[in-house]
């Protein structure tokens, strides 16, 4: 994920805000919308908690690391299914929706898968003989992860407002 996604993000944001719903059928699309967005979400546990461990030199044991990775691998087909969702192809027909909006959409997804597969190179070679973490990698993962989930947040609050 870079600075253009992140920039994408917030027009994406500013975009919702602006965002007026023309009829019933939008009450489903922005449930669906708030919904990929809640599974794109970085819990604080997890793979979250295994970089900070990275991070802050703390022992990680052979059973913590599997555990997460296998957690962060299960939440593969919930992501894809989310990911599903936000499909450009999928949005364009939503008038409710601004291309802006349904694009920058798209650049959310896309940074989200992005930043999976970042993670999930970073960490599969942790616990192998004496491979030892890259921190300035995993610090700037770290950051990633804070700066979509904020914009996760704000996203689905400007959503979530149309609702009301």
């Amino acid at each position: 994920m870079d600075l253009a996604t992140i920039k994408a993000g917030l027009d994406l944001a500013k975009a919702v805000k602006e965002w007026v719903p023309s009829n019933r059928d939008d009450h489903t699309v922005r449930q669906q919308i708030c919904d990929a967005l809640r599974t794109f979400y970085f819990m604080p546990r997890g793979i979250v908690l295994l970089l900070k461990k990275v991070d802050a030199d703390e022992r990680i044991s052979e059973e913590e690391l599997s555990q997460a990775l296998l957690d962060f691998n299960d939440r593969e087909p919930a992501v894809a299914r989310a990911s599903d969702h936000l499909l450009f192809e999928r949005l364009i027909r939503e008038r409710g929706l601004s291309l802006r909006a349904i694009q920058n959409l798209e650049l959310v997804r896309a940074g989200k898968i992005s930043l999976r597969r970042d993670i999930q190179r970073e960490i599969n070679y942790y616990g192998r003989g004496r491979t030892k973490p890259n921190k300035e990698r995993v610090r700037l993962l770290l950051s990633e992860i804070d700066r979509l989930n904020t914009l996760i947040i704000e996203v689905e609050e400007a959503v979530r407002a149309h609702q009301r």
